[in-house]
Formats: C-alpha cells, sequence, structure tokens
C-alpha cells in the first residue's frame, strides 16, 4: 500500500474519531490499577516500558517496540503482548485504540496486516510474517473486553472477518491445521520454521476462538469460527503419525513438523505456554496435561538459567535452523532467553498446581529488570548456554515489560478480562497480607478486588453493574458466594457497591499448593 493511500485513510479514520468526543456522555476521570503483588515494580515498568515508549509524529500517536530501537515505527507483534498486558493496569487505553487504528488502516483487502507500520514517512509494510493477522485479531479482541466498546468492534468488523479468513486460508487441505508457508516467518524469525508450528496453531487457535467470542458480543452467530478453532484442536491433539502434534514417550508436543515430513522434537518454550494461555492444551486433557506440567516444573531450573528467564527452546536450536540473512544472525541466538515468556509461563505454572515456580519466575524477572538499564532486556544468553553468551542489547521495551503484569493480574490474581464477562479464579504465587487490587478498571466499571490466600477466599466490588464468572481459587474445586450453596462456578451480575465474599474448598489431595512445590 503506497504512504499517500495509507495516510488518506488515516486521515479520515482521524476526523471520524475526532467527532466521538461530541457523541457521547464524558466518561469519569481514567485511573490505573493498584496491585499489592509488587507496587514498586509496577511503577517502574509501567515508566520504562509503556509510557517511555509513547511516541508522537506529526501527531500521530502509538506505542514503539522499545526506547533504544524502533524510534519511528510500531509492530503489530509488540501490540499484541503490550496490550495483553498493560490493559490491567491501565485505566486510559486510547494509546492502544490508535495503535489498533493504524495497524486496522494498513490492512490489505486480502486480510494481509501490516507487521510494522514506519510512522515517518508513513509506510506500511509485511515481510511475510503470519503472526501478525493473529497478533492484530488479539489486540482487538482485548480492547474491545477491556473496554465493553461494541460499536468500536461493529465499525471495523468487516475487516476484521477478512483477517479471519485469511488465517483460515493457511489450512490448504481442510484438516483444521496450517500448512501453506508462504508467510514463513513469525516469533521467533531468527530460526527457520513456519506456519506449521505449535506457537502458530495456538495464535491460529485463539484468533478463531476470540472472532466468535466478539461475533457473540455482537450477538451475531459466532459458530463458523467456533468449528475452524474445534476442527484445529482436534488435529492437533493427533499422534506425530497422522499428522498431529504427540509423540509416544515426549511429555510435550513436538515444536514443529518440517517440509520433508520429519518432526522437531524439542520443548519450544513460547509454544507450549501460548498453547496452554490459547486452551489448546487444557486441564481436560487430563493426563496428558499433567504431564506436561510435571515436565515443565522439572525443567525449570534448566529453563530459568541465564542473565533472564526464560529460555526459548530446552537445550537450545539445532544450528542448522539458524535462519540465513544478512546481516547474519548470530550464533548465541540459538539457545537465548527471553523475558516476555515469564508471562504465559507463570500463569500456567501456578494453574497447574506449581505456585512457587511461579513465584520464583516472577523473582528472577524481577532482579532481571532492576539490574538492566533501562528495564528490561530483550534476547540474551548467558556464559553457559549452548552457543555462549550474548545478548540483542536492547532494553527498556513495551512487550517484554507487560509480561509482569500478564503474570501478576493474569495468574496470581486470575482475572481475565472477556468481552461477555470478567472471569476470576485467582493463583496466588505466594502469601501477602492485605492482598488484592485497587481500581481495576473493566467496561466502565471500577473493581476492587481483595485476596486472603491463607483462608481460601476472596472478594470483590464494583461501582457499575458488571458481568463475573467466579470460579474457585487456585486448585479448589468449589466455591460459595457469601454464604451460599457450594458449585463449581457461578456467573451473576455485580450490583453496585455490594462487596460479594468468595469462599473456596475442595482442594485436591496432598495438594501442590499447600505444600508450596
Amino acid at each position: 500500500m503506497s504512504g499517500v493511500v495509507f495516510g488518506a485513510r488515516l486521515l479520515r479514520a482521524a476526523c471520524v474519531l475526532a467527532l466521538l468526543p461530541l457523541l457521547i456522555v464524558p466518561a469519569p476521570a481514567l485511573v490505573n490499577a493498584r496491585a499489592r503483588y509488587d507496587p514498586a515494580m509496577d511503577a517502574l515498568l509501567l515508566a520504562n516500558g509503556y509510557t517511555a515508549n509513547i511516541v508522537d509524529v506529526h501527531g500521530i500517536r502509538a506505542l514503539r517496540a522499545s526506547q533504544r530501537s524502533y524510534a519511528n515505527s510500531v509492530w503489530s507483534r509488540d501490540l499484541d503482548y503490550a496490550i495483553s498486558g498493560y490493559s490491567y493496569a491501565l485505566g486510559d487505553m486510547a494509546i492502544f485504540r490508535a495503535s489498533i487504528d493504524l495497524f486496522l488502516a494498513g490492512t490489505r483487502a486480502d486480510g494481509v496486516v501490516p507487521e510494522t507500520i514506519t510512522l515517518d514517512p508513513l509506510r506500511a509494510e509485511n515481510r511475510q510474517s503470519w503472526d501478525s493477522m493473529t497478533n492484530l485479531i488479539h489486540a482487538v479482541y482485548v480492547y474491545v473486553a477491556k473496554t465493553g466498546d461494541r460499536a468500536f468492534y461493529q465499525a471495523r468488523r468487516v475487516r476484521l472477518e477478512r483477517v479471519g479468513r485469511w488465517i483460515a486460508g493457511l489450512d490448504s487441505d481442510g484438516d483444521g491445521l496450517p500448512d501453506r508457508d508462504s508467510f514463513p516467518y513469525g516469533y521467533y524469525d531468527s530460526i527457520t520454521s513456519g506456519v506449521r508450528h505449535t506457537y502458530a496453531l495456538a495464535k491460529c487457535y485463539a484468533a478463531f476462538r476470540e472472532l466468535a467470542e466478539l461475533e457473540r458480543y455482537d450477538e451475531r452467530d459466532g459458530s463458523a469460527w467456533d468449528r475452524l478453532a474445534a476442527r484445529l484442536r482436534a488435529s492437533f491433539q493427533r499422534p506425530v503419525a497422522d499428522g498431529g502434534y504427540w509423540r509416544d514417550g515426549q511429555a510435550w508436543p513436538i515444536a514443529w513438523h518440517r517440509a520433508d515430513g520429519s518432526v522437531e522434537p524439542l520443548l519450544e518454550t513460547f509454544g507450549v505456554f501460548e498453547a496452554l494461555r490459547s486452551g489448546l492444551i487444557d486441564p481436560a486433557d487430563g493426563s496428558r496435561y499433567r504431564a506436561l506440567l510435571a515436565a515443565l516444573h522439572a525443567h525449570l531450573p534448566e529453563l530459568m538459567a541465564g542473565p533472564t528467564p526464560l529460555r526459548l527452546a530446552l537445550g537450545g536450536y539445532p544450528p542448522e535452523l539458524l535462519r540465513q540473512q544478512k546481516p547474519p544472525v548470530p550464533l548465541w541466538m540459538l539457545d537465548a532467553s527471553a523475558p516476555w515468556i515469564v508471562g504465559p509461563a507463570a500463569v500456567a505454572y501456578a494453574a497447574g498446581g506449581y505456585r512457587a515456580d511461579s513465584a520464583a519466575l516472577l523473582a528472577a524477572y524481577s532482579a532481571m529488570a532492576y539490574a538492566s538499564d533501562p528495564p528490561v532486556l530483550e534476547f540474551a544468553a548467558g556464559s553457559g548456554a549452548r552457543y555462549g553468551a550474548g545478548t540483542s542489547a536492547d532494553s527498556g521495551r513495551a512487550w517484554d515489560s507487560a509480561a509482569w503484569f500478564i503474570a501478576v493480574y493474569g495468574g496470581h490474581y486470575g482475572l481475565t478480562m472477556t468481552p461477555a464477562a470478567l472471569i476470576v479464579q485467582p493463583h496466588p504465587f505466594k502469601d501477602l497480607p492485605d492482598d488484592g487490587v485497587h481500581d481495576l478498571t473493566y467496561q466502565g466499571a471500577r473493581v476492587q478486588f481483595a485476596l486472603d490466600t491463607p483462608h481460601m477466599r476472596y472478594r470483590i466490588q464494583a461501582d457499575r453493574p458488571i458481568s463475573v464468572r467466579l470460579r474457585p481459587r487456585g486448585t479448589a474445586t468449589l466455591l460459595r458466594v457469601d454464604g451460599g450453596m457450594w458449585q463449581k462456578e457461578l456467573s451473576l451480575e455485580l450490583q453496585p457497591g455490594r462487596e460479594y465474599s468468595v469462599a473456596s474448598a475442595g482442594i485436591w489431595a496432598n495438594s501442590r499448593y499447600n505444600t508450596g512445590r
């Protein structure tokens, strides 16, 4: 798309947005949430990962990737993960709305989303990165879930549907799994892989489910997207010999299928944790899920080794997988670590009952953040890594700093914002006095949340009616609200000003949760 056409689209969008304040009732003052877990770290990461990365180029405000690089550009990949974390803490989502609209304005008629947008001159580009499409859908989903802004989705629905159809088109043979490698790159593009990658499947699965939820939120039929998601998941769960992703005797899914029919069996952390985050792998998978979490627990010391958690792949990638390009990718990147993985990893460990592992991850992340200037690191490898030490020499990144908020708010406090309801299922990493979150904003309401881990209770209150889905704390199986009947889950609308007290019970025998394992 030419810069002239793209700029004209952006100007029209800006004119429409300028009229919106005249059409709506003024909202109450926007405030940031305050969490008890580690307020100093929250403030440090918001200042360095979010505020310091807001750029204004000729009146275009957006969130860049880092303080040290990309000063004149924004990236769909970074937008995805940044909004996933900062949306918990922030009251004002205007920067994310503006950034989303930049990428929507640059989306082609065939549904291809820019990987990056240069702001001066205004130019959109996708260098064959498949994940830009899933990144944009997730960013829109998080924005709508947080704000409850149906009109935002309605005005952009047609373009998002094109993006969804492009993702569906990656499956050339109808088996539910993406296989077209015309766009072979995504995170992590220092290696050669493609869309037959567990990480790619997890992102596509999440995109289909999120489109289905957005459709239902708009009172439409999302079943077509649900069917695509279900078919993908069913095929993923098959054995490798049948085209699936599971090998006998291996607790984790393969990393990807190669074009020659062979597989890469290694444990690739970001793929596995994205599969757990999206539900591509979940507790309903029974023994497979439990074996995976046990293996992740057993290997955590190796995965955490190095200047920053977590390693991209257990044992590093084989050298033949290094992507050939100019300038060459340094060899140390085949056994690098990246802090953004801590976000979904901490959530997954706690949900699986290994809360001490989540606490250890957050402690290591904090130590790294305080030791780097500006916090936090991007890619790094220590002297004990398979190919020696190295660093990308980048820090102060929006994406990597947002991982903290994904872990703390999404894991320890167990808060999940969806368009239909705020889901509450705490998995506390550790016991804290007077624990909780003040002034979480969700769909126009201020939410107060108190967590009493030793007594298996939490309390929630909102100043406006909101829909919530309450679940037991940690590995408990039952809850009751305000002394009512015990049940597995409760959906209700919170009445303004009323505090609801939720007790949990039914802990597994010899629970890892109570022993701290």
